[in-house]
């Protein structure tokens, strides 16, 4: 069973968002560069942890207004790795997957609106072309 969201995180700013378990069948869509700390402040602790494959070590799932997103880390931690592995609280890079590139959007939506002067965090989202291609966007979150 799926743990309950704090009232923080269930009011943001307009963004219905809920725990799901339902991503069966979503793929990766994009991926962010944002440390694991601010992951934890905005949606909590992991849904899930181990992956069921070994090849991640964090997994959130969410359904924001009926667009289903998750968020994890990809062959990179300890559970693919073994010890030369990154610790989960040391992971920068994460997947988002989804059914569609709106999952991309909304998690950032709740990263953008969640974030505190105070934290002095960004986010990168990293556009991965079909040819192979990154183009980097730094995206501050949070005007000093």
């Amino acid at each position: 069973m799926l743990g309950q969201l704090t009232n923080k995180q269930k009011q943001m700013k307009g963004i219905k968002m809920k725990k799901t378990n339902e991503t069966s069948g979503t793929s990766y869509q994009g991926e962010i560069r944002v440390d694991y700390d601010t992951l934890v402040k905005v949606f909590g602790e992991p849904h899930f942890t181990g992956g069921y494959t070994c090849k991640t070590d964090a997994e959130w799932g969410f359904d924001f207004d009926g667009v289903i997103a998750t968020i994890y880390n990809w062959k990179n931690g300890k559970n693919w790795i073994g010890d030369d592995g990154l610790e989960t609280k040391d992971i920068e890079y994460w997947h988002i997957g989804g059914f569609n590139d709106e999952a991309v959007r909304v998690v950032e939506k709740a990263l953008s609106i969640n974030s505190r002067k105070k934290d002095k965090k960004y986010f990168e989202r990293i556009i991965t072309s079909q040819y192979g291609l990154e183009e980097k966007m730094k995206k501050l979150l949070i005007k000093e």
